[in-house]
């Protein structure tokens, strides 16, 4: 990757730029009690801050202003983005702390599972599976209404605390298990297949740097035969020059 001066400040970066500034006032809104109704205006900001994320993304490809420093910037600000979001939630009981131990679990599974995928890039290749698209969408609709419990819970839209954003955010969970365990097996049956196939095909590979040893032989050989060709005919030139010296003395005699 390169960091390039100009890419700095372009408006997409810019974008990112100011949704990382705007973490630390959402957090501020949300633990304000003075302030009357401080978790709408919480709300407002997370909204503000996830605008960011969509229009950011939006003028990096219409205007083809993609940077290497966009890449690492945005998933960082919209993880940083989320996972303040729900702490804050979980701390204030708008969201139950079992749905962000599931969340955070699976995230650092994921995480570790694609570290471990290192090792075999060159083998395998997994792609990201619709539960997981669905599980990140389902969470996020959650967490939105997360921000509105306690309204449900005055108005009783559910079985008690258990209000509708918990029955979504209950689905989102049950989805990114379910995401998580597609994810292994897809991992690890890719892995036992490429096993066998190497198992069976060992002398394919052998072959594969048999063909390529004898590729630079023979380019090696070429090149000794172009060289030693050039020192022959140095030599006959040389050899051609001396005997015309030889012919001329013998004339002038």
């Amino acid at each position: 990757m390169e960091f390039n001066k100009k890419d700095v400040f372009t408006l997409p970066n810019i974008l990112t730029y100011l949704r990382i500034a705007l973490v630390p006032v959402f957090i501020a809104f949300m633990f304000i009690d003075f302030m009357p109704n401080n978790i709408y205006w919480a709300f407002g900001v997370f909204l503000l801050a996830s605008f960011t994320d969509v229009a950011d993304g939006y003028i990096a490809r219409k205007f083809s202003m993609v940077s290497d420093i966009g890449k690492i910037l945005d998933p960082f600000a919209d993880k940083f983005l989320q996972v303040s979001a729900i702490i804050c939630l979980t701390v204030t009981g708008n969201i139950h702390y079992a749905f962000a131990i599931i969340l955070f679990s699976k995230e650092l599974y994921m995480i570790c599972g694609s570290l471990f995928m290192l090792r075999y890039k060159d083998k395998i290749t997994i792609q990201a599976n619709v539960y997981g698209k669905v599980a990140a969408a389902v969470y996020a609709v959650g967490m939105i209404l997360a921000f509105f419990h306690n309204d449900f819970v005055e108005l009783k839209v559910g079985f008690g605390e258990y209000t509708l954003d918990w029955m979504i955010l209950t689905v989102a969970s049950v989805l990114a298990i379910v995401a998580a365990v597609y994810y292994t097996t897809d991992i690890l049956s890719k892995l036992k297949k490429a096993n066998i196939e190497e198992k069976e095909n060992p002398k394919k590979d052998d072959a594969q740097k048999s063909e390529e040893l004898s590729v630079e032989n023979s380019v090696s050989a070429d090149k000794e035969g172009n060289g030693k060709n050039t020192e022959n005919s140095g030599g006959n030139e040389v050899s051609a020059a001396v005997d015309k010296i030889k012919t001329e003395e013998n004339l002038n005699v």
